[in-house]
């Protein structure tokens, strides 16, 4: 969680297998590490500031092999203002366990709905 909200994304490189599919505020789809980076991961950090997973939001289950979180973040980013705006949304993450360790299989990210023309 500490790599999450540092936005240490080499430090969740061994999370992120090959064979993944994720969803991102600016990626319709992206497989693999090397993908997710370079279309979401490049494109949104370095314009994110105060990037936070809200912790009460977070909830985990499970079943075999298979585990699945969600949760709210919130952070801030430059409009194409320069004025800053709010960047809020939710996330949803979908482990597999392989061996020893839990893997992301699946992530979505999305920024929380907007009424039209705002």
């Amino acid at each position: 969680m500490g790599s999450i909200h540092k936005l240490d994304y080499e430090g969740v490189r061994d999370l992120i297998p090959d064979d993944g599919a994720y969803y991102g505020s600016v990626v319709a789809i992206a497989r693999g590490y090397e993908e997710l980076y370079e279309k979401q991961f490049s494109k949104v950090s370095p314009n994110v500031d105060g990037f936070n997973i809200v912790p009460i939001s977070i909830s985990v289950h499970n079943s075999g092999s298979i585990a699945w979180a969600i949760c709210l973040f919130e952070s801030s980013s430059a409009g194409v203002d320069g004025k800053t705006m709010e960047r809020n949304g939710c996330m949803t993450f979908i482990f597999e366990r392989r061996g020893e360790k839990w893997i992301m299989i699946h992530s979505h990210d999305s920024l929380y709905p907007t009424a039209p023309g705002q």
